[in-house]
């Protein structure tokens, strides 16, 4: 019976803490991810069983559970910085645990409920759940989200912020598992203690969160406001390249009018020299004039969107006038989907500035971008030349790593950190024959 019930609750903390470290770090697990996380738990547990019964460690199984999590932050949230692995590792027990002692300590005994049973058989299931409801509705209470420190790269100030709220983190456990040892395997009692530590460590922690979620506000702001910016001047190229175009297409079709009459003359006069003059001058060049790249941009009709519309326009834009041969092919109306407008216009903008910065390197800059729809998934893929043969891709998204050269890899890091956040996208990168490929897929 005491097996049973030790496996009932080796489960449902696992159910709860897995679903808790979902649910704030945003990463969303796959079935085989669940498995390995059960087979880490189970794991651990074995090992700290068998040190304990060679050693008698018995202190050990007081930590087990942050050595779990931390283990789980750093498998299934790679690459991020050492400070976002104790971040988002140690962030979702201690809110729980910080909870489950504040109904432990303050709110059983109201209802005349020791909070030594709450320790144990179904009162503990039940705090167990009732902590991880809790945390639930404290951070929607509060508004706290804090998947973003995961898609773009942590400023100074917030990355000291986090280092302090790490440290509280880590204090607290200490401190607290330290006090619940003494309490129940010396038999010291430590209850006091204890309640004075929750309380104080509750001001210091909401403190340091509520500080560490206006930073992300105000990060998310700057971000809005970029990418509004960003928009506007695109909107602006856009509208200027297109101005561009009606008057060449005006002053053509004046030409154009112009030619007919004299080609008239020459067809009524019979006179082969001023036909083959009329077309020489016009016909002939105006064939070569309207195949120039600049054209391409009725490629863009079919982007069902004007934001990535304007985009795309600018980067082509941009692209001509560094002397770069472009090739679009959006073959059918779409438009972005499946993921945050946003974030998809950051993915394409950082995967267009790389093409255009690699592709100036070499003899013959060329960009081939398609955009389509393929059953249920929208692929959206850029190639560019390159200088090398063929690029080592292993390493492209890690923080300042980069083809093209140190401290100039931020903006595919941050592309990893946005795609982290949505299970259904995947981006995969090829490079050979002087060629450098990628392919952004989102499941509809």
């Amino acid at each position: 019976m005491n097996s049973t019930l030790s496996i009932l609750e080796i489960a449902l903390t696992i159910i709860l803490t897995i679903f808790l470290f979902s649910k704030i770090s945003g990463r969303q697990l796959t079935l085989i991810e669940i498995g390995i996380c059960i087979a880490l738990r189970l794991g651990l547990v074995i090992l700290f069983i068998a040190a304990n019964t060679i050693i008698n460690l018995s202190f050990l199984k007081y930590w087990l559970l942050p050595i779990y999590m931390l283990s789980l932050a750093f498998l299934l949230l790679r690459p991020i910085s050492k400070t976002l692995v104790v971040f988002y590792g140690l962030f979702p027990i201690v809110l729980r645990n910080l909870c489950s002692r504040s109904l432990a300590f303050f709110v059983f005994p109201l209802f005349n409920i020791d909070f030594h049973t709450t320790n144990q058989g179904f009162w503990g299931y039940f705090v167990d759940v009732l902590s991880t409801l809790c945390v639930l509705l404290f951070l929607r209470w509060m508004q706290y989200d804090f998947k973003a420190l995961r898609s773009s790269e942590v400023s100074p100030t917030d990355r000291r912020i986090l280092q302090f709220t790490n440290g509280c983190m880590v204090s607290y456990y200490l401190l607290m598992q330290f006090l619940t040892y003494f309490e129940y395997e010396l038999a010291i009692n430590t209850v006091i203690y204890r309640q004075f530590l929750l309380v104080a460590y509750w001001i210091i922690f909401t403190g340091a969160i509520a500080s560490l979620d206006r930073r992300l506000r105000n990060s998310l702001q700057e971000r809005l406001a970029v990418q509004r910016e960003l928009q506007l001047a695109n909107m602006i190229d856009y509208s200027h390249h297109i101005e561009g175009l009606y008057k060449e297409v005006r002053s053509f079709r004046h030409d154009y009018s112009n030619m007919l009459t004299t080609l008239k003359l020459g067809i009524d006069n019979e006179d082969i020299s001023i036909v083959k003059s009329v077309y020489q001058s016009i016909f002939k060049e105006s064939n070569t004039h309207f195949r120039h790249p600049k054209y391409n941009i009725d490629r863009l009709v079919n982007v069902d969107n004007p934001a990535l519309k304007s985009l795309l326009a600018a980067k082509l834009s941009q692209a001509i006038d560094n002397h770069i041969m472009v090739s679009i092919e959006v073959p059918d109306s779409i438009k972005p989907q499946g993921m945050e407008l946003i974030d998809f216009i950051t993915i394409v903008s950082v995967l267009w500035d790389n093409a255009i910065e690699a592709s100036l390197e070499t003899d013959d800059p060329k960009i081939a971008m398609s955009y389509f729809t393929l059953k249920h998934k929208q692929i959206f893929i850029i190639e560019n030349s390159t200088k090398e043969k063929a690029i080592d891709t292993s390493m492209i998204f890690n923080y300042e790593i980069s083809s093209k050269g140190q401290n100039r890899g931020i903006g595919l890091y941050n592309v990893r950190g946005v795609i982290n956040r949505y299970p259904n996208i995947s981006i995969a990168t090829s490079s050979q024959d002087f060629s450098f490929c990628q392919t952004f897929e989102i499941i509809l």
